[in-house]
């Protein structure tokens, strides 16, 4: 299954190049926009169903939003059955995917030095303290970050 992390990243970083609002994303598919922000910060994981109504509303195919992991699983699955083409294609999209987190983590690290360049010093002390509290809250933390330390 995908990654809801990845999948709520993703279609954040989509919905805010669309230039719409949660409550409008929300108001586009029929869901709630309180469903919309579990989805985005990786709380709940979206039903296909419902990914698919959030791909059409940004304009953007569902791949998309998949994570690569869950892209290179299909991928191989398909290339142990012989459908080359297919296994290629979800192979080539899964690096594509790739790159787009690496687009997405490097769009909120300048997001964080824009606003931390505006902080004094000790807004700074106080913004590094506040995000060791929410390091210590689980539901605010990635867990593949803390697997690949093992």
């Amino acid at each position: 299954m995908p990654n809801n992390n990845i999948v709520g990243n993703k279609i954040r970083y989509f919905r805010n190049k669309k230039g719409i609002t949660q409550k409008a994303l929300a108001d586009l598919i029929g869901k709630t926009e309180s469903s919309i922000q579990k989805y985005e910060c990786g709380s709940t994981e979206v039903p296909f169903s419902v990914l698919e109504k959030i791909a059409k509303a940004l304009d953007i195919e569902i791949l998309f939003l998949l994570d690569d992991e869950y892209l290179e699983s299909a991928s191989a699955y398909f290339m142990e059955k012989g459908d080359t083409k297919l296994s290629t294609l979800l192979y080539d999209l899964a690096s594509l995917n790739k790159q787009l987190v690496v687009n997405i983590d490097a769009n909120y690290m300048q997001i964080l030095n824009t606003l931390f360049s505006k902080l004094n010093d000790s807004g700074k002390k106080k913004a590094l303290e506040r995000l060791e509290e929410l390091i210590e809250i689980p539901r605010y933390t990635n867990p593949d970050y803390y697997d690949s330390e093992d």
